[in-house]
């Protein structure tokens, strides 16, 4: 979804805190803004990125949830944070906003991305280049649990350098 703005603005809106430390003031500044709205419609602010020179701006928004983000989400989304950006006057002349969902092929790396992908059909590759791939059936804190035609197969966590969905196509 892609979303123009102009320069028009209303009165500034407060802030909320920021979810995660930031270098760049103006990502900060957006950031800030957009979590609350984000995390308001149950989605997670995976990453804001901030493209161009002023008054011709891309502002990129990635999301994720744990049962993913369809099309009329990241509208909604995209409508409630581009007001939010206008009424705070958060960004010099007119910019673009995108909102994304993450998609399936990106890596799964963190606890949070093999929870969301319990139950499905994953490759693992594996620190030493290999790759096992199965139904992801349990996870535990030392060891990702895959069914590989029946038998469970204990993979230890630490040996996982990313997984992958495998789509059934």
């Amino acid at each position: 979804m892609v979303a123009e703005r102009s320069d028009e603005r209303a009165d500034r809106a407060p802030e909320a805190p920021l979810p995660h430390a930031v270098a760049d003031p103006l990502t900060a500044r957006l950031t800030a803004l957009a979590a609350p709205v984000v995390e308001a419609a149950d989605v997670e602010l995976v990453a804001l990125e901030v493209k161009g020179p002023s008054g011709r701006r891309v502002v990129r928004l990635v999301l994720d949830a744990d049962h993913g983000v369809d099309v009329d989400r990241c509208a909604g989304i995209s409508r409630a944070v581009g007001a939010r950006f206008d009424d705070a006057d958060a960004i010099d002349g007119g910019y673009t906003l995108e909102v994304s969902s993450l998609g399936v092929h990106r890596p799964l790396r963190t606890e949070r991305d093999f929870t969301r992908n319990l139950g499905r059909h994953l490759r693992l590759v594996r620190r030493d280049g290999t790759e096992v791939t199965g139904t992801l059936t349990a996870i535990a804190a030392d060891a990702l649990t895959l069914d590989i035609d029946g038998a469970a197969t204990n993979v230890a966590r630490d040996d996982v350098e990313y997984g992958r969905v495998v789509l059934p196509w």
